[in-house]
């Protein structure tokens, strides 16, 4: 039975019923690396729930390929029940990478080991230049900065202030009552921060 919500919109009871009535299908579940007998979810889109899908329908998998048993959807797309279906994934299978009517696309897989060790080093940069040269680049709250090479005596200092008038007026006047000469400014703001 389906609930009803507002506009076109309903509420299947179901897996079973998810596939008899939808044309897209998108899987959104996490894997468990048990069989759904054994309360996981390898394998959860086998011949059992495919015999309920619509024939042409398409079947979205972002989630992980052990989700899908990929010789029961061959079998299924190669039969007259699944004739038009199609299959997206960017989770190549050896079974579905050339099938005519399966788009893989390729895996970005941000959650990865691989990922987190590269967004770390990246992270890691960005530090080590700002902290060596100033220069701001792919930061959340700090404008875009960057900043012509400067020779070893060169000394830069970075103020980060409150985007109101004459803050960076009152810095300047202290390095000009110090008598020191400033070579190069600049001034960049993102909102409430300027830098």
């Amino acid at each position: 039975s389906a609930l009803k919500l507002p506009g076109s919109f309903r509420l299947l009871s179901g897996m079973k019923a998810v596939f008899e009535q939808s044309d897209y299908i998108s899987l959104n579940i996490p894997f468990i690396n048990k069989s759904p007998e054994e309360g996981g979810t390898k394998g959860i889109i086998g011949e059992e729930l495919l015999e309920y899908m619509k024939p042409d329908a398409v079947l979205l998998n972002f989630a992980r390929g052990e989700l899908v048993d990929s010789k029961a959807l061959k079998a299924w797309m190669e039969s007259p029940a699944g004739a038009l279906a199609k299959y997206v994934t960017d989770f190549p299978e050896d079974e579905l990478w050339d099938h005519d009517r399966a788009i893989v696309i390729p895996h970005l897989g941000a959650s990865t080991e691989e990922a987190e060790d590269a967004a770390a080093a990246m992270a890691a940069e960005t530090v080590m230049k700002f902290l060596a040269t100033g220069e701001v680049v792919n930061s959340v709250n700090f404008p875009e900065t960057i900043l012509a090479a400067k020779d070893k005596a060169t000394v830069r200092v970075g103020v980060v202030n409150k985007n109101t008038p004459n803050v960076l007026a009152n810095v300047l006047a202290v390095f000009g009552d110090a008598g020191i000469n400033i070579l190069q400014q600049v001034n960049k703001s993102r909102g409430d921060i300027a830098y």
